[in-house]
């Protein structure tokens, strides 16, 4: 049992979704898995050269046994959890769980990184971000085209709203496009309220709202207003008009729908920029190695650097904080250097004892020797 993480428990949380879980059985030659988006159970040792990628997580119920010629190479992205030793591999992953040592590898978590042997020439990076920082800008560039087009809406349907009372008004004979609370033709406008509708259909994709918009038009719109309006049916001139107008009617109903829908999408963009935002400013990400941390192995935080700019937008980077354990002046000692700048390299410190963890919190080192009598990771 490692001393720093619970295995069992991290082990649990893989196993849990039965119907998302594959346990794989390794034929003889095979040397690549791709374990898609489901959670796999592998157990057994993973052989020299092996590779795993996919979008959900591993649990290694064994050894990674990669060499100098035929290193493996984990790309999941989920968590990873191997039970024994790791060597010569490249990992990245959500989070990382080592039960044993790690030699000569290159760990790459987005969260956290525990090791719960010794580390041996091994570069650990942890809290790399670059994929959530992608995500923002990428929101964040949606946002500006969609709240645009919006303002331009905004204004143009209540003009376009006052043209069809207008039109119905400039007609032989008096014509209502009132549909209950869907459409109310009033006070000198031809209001169309789609709220309700759209909270009625819940999400769906831009084709199927297409046709669920068309449906809903022909089906509930034009059979109340031909109804209401049935006069204009017992003549062909008139009908001629009824029908020219109803195609007005659809343009207002379709301009409405789409104000309705950029209202939805911006509503949704800016709650997922302020979570990504907050994720990111709040993470806390933590390297923790229960055994010995030779002074060939590089320790990276990388930390990410959001800003506001004058006109709101948010200018997104990340940076990173190097770290090194090297024998200190006597016996006792371990000197941990901070790099948080080429120039900027702070030396601590630390008593010399088996166990260390390492936080990094809004771009600031933290550490404290690990307490062997709790297990948490």
């Amino acid at each position: 049992m490692s001393d720093v993480f619970d295995m069992a428990a991290v082990m649990g949380e893989i196993t849990a979704a039965a119907d998302l879980v594959e346990t794989c059985e390794l034929a003889a030659d095979q040397n690549a898995l791709d374990i898609a988006a489901t959670n796999a159970v592998i157990g057994e040792d993973l052989p020299a050269g092996f590779s795993v990628v996919g979008q959900g997580a591993l649990l290694v119920q064994g050894a990674v046994r990669g060499d100098e010629e035929n290193g493996c190479r984990i790309e999941v992205s989920g968590d990873v959890v191997v039970t024994g030793d790791v060597q010569c591999a490249h990992i990245t992953a959500n989070n990382i769980y080592i039960g044993g040592n790690v030699r000569e590898c290159h760990l790459t978590a987005s969260g956290n990184i525990h090791i719960g042997g010794n580390a041996l020439a091994t570069r650990l990076r942890a809290g790399v971000c670059q994929q959530q920082l992608d995500r923002l800008q990428q929101v964040q560039g949606c946002l500006t085209p969609a709240l645009n087009e919006l303002i331009i809406l905004e204004r143009r349907v209540p003009l376009e709203e006052a043209r069809m009372d207008r039109l119905c008004q400039a007609v032989s004979m008096p014509l209502n496009f009132s549909v209950g609370q869907l459409i109310r033709h009033e006070n000198g406008i031809v209001g169309i309220d789609l709220s309700m509708f759209f909270a009625s259909i819940g999400e769906k994709q831009e084709k199927q709202l297409d046709l669920a918009l068309a449906e809903f038009f022909a089906k509930g719109i034009i059979g109340v207003v031909a109804r209401t309006n049935r006069k204009y049916l017992d003549n062909q001139a008139r009908e001629i008009v009824f029908m020219r107008l109803l195609g007005h009617l659809r343009e207002l109903y379709m301009m409405v729908a789409r104000k309705e829908r950029l209202t939805i999408q911006l509503k949704q963009q800016r709650a997922e920029l302020n979570a990504l935002r907050t994720h990111l400013e709040e993470s806390v990400p933590v390297m923790s190695i229960a055994g010995d941390c030779d002074s060939s192995c590089a320790l990276e935080f990388r930390v990410p650097q959001i800003e506001q700019t004058e006109d709101g937008s948010l200018e997104c980077s990340d940076r990173g904080i190097g770290l090194t354990l090297r024998p200190g002046p006597d016996i006792t000692y371990w000197e941990l250097q901070v790099q948080k700048t080429r120039r900027d390299v702070l030396v601590h410190q630390l008593p010399q004892s088996r166990g260390l963890i390492l936080r990094c919190s809004a771009g600031e080192v933290t550490w404290s020797p690990m307490d062997v009598d709790v297990v948490q990771g």
